[in-house]
């Protein structure tokens, strides 16, 4: 009995239908694979994002009130140092003053008589300087309120920033007690993003 040989050409057309129906299915198969996981992870990514987002704006505004928190001490003690001093007024002098100052805390004292005179002074450079209009002092010395205090600012004597406090004392007196900046700035300095000087966001310190 002889045998039909079928042709080559029909066996490779039975074969190459499903030889590329299955490299269609593999291609598409890995192309939904793929999309699927880079969607995945980048849900993933977007959920880390936004957490931390989140994370960061909660730091932000724990420092703000750090920062507030840090201010409101450091002024308290200031006028808690002039409130001292004012109480004390009564046979005051250089030497008391420094030991106040010492054991108070704080870097400077100055005492201004009711013309706005400094009489009395931690630092001897400040004796005899008298305020004028438009300085800060002079503002409060003419003003009303009991106590003030004022965002650190240049010494007019020493040209060193300092941190001010003001106390009216009974009898027309008044008490101005500095923290210099150094010490405002090492205080403040734990919430990023302030300049002690204002309070705003900080370039590089002073």
């Amino acid at each position: 009995m002889r045998m039909t040989r079928r042709p080559l050409s029909m066996n490779f057309k039975r074969y190459l239908v499903p030889v590329v129906l299955l490299i269609v299915i593999f291609f598409a198969t890995d192309y939904v694979l793929v999309r699927t996981i880079r969607n995945y992870y980048l849900a993933i990514l977007e959920a880390q994002l936004t957490s931390i987002g989140q994370i960061y704006s909660h730091s932000l505004a724990k420092g703000g009130e750090a920062y507030l928190l840090i201010n409101d001490l450091l002024e308290e003690k200031l006028l808690g140092a002039g409130k001292t001093v004012a109480s004390q007024l009564n046979g005051i002098s250089d030497t008391a003053l420094e030991s106040l100052a010492d054991m108070l805390g704080v870097d400077e004292i100055l005492v201004y008589n009711p013309e706005g005179v400094i009489e009395y002074a931690t630092n001897p450079r400040h004796i005899g300087w008298q305020t004028h209009p438009g300085h800060p002092t002079y503002d409060f010395l003419t003003g009303d309120a009991e106590t003030f205090v004022g965002d650190v600012r240049l010494d007019s004597v020493t040209h060193e920033y300092y941190k001010y406090g003001y106390v009216r004392a009974y009898n027309g007196y008044i008490i101005q007690v500095g923290e210099q900046a150094d010490d405002v700035h090492r205080a403040l300095g734990r919430c990023p993003g302030r300049d002690v000087r204002t309070g705003r966001p900080w370039p590089p310190r002073f």
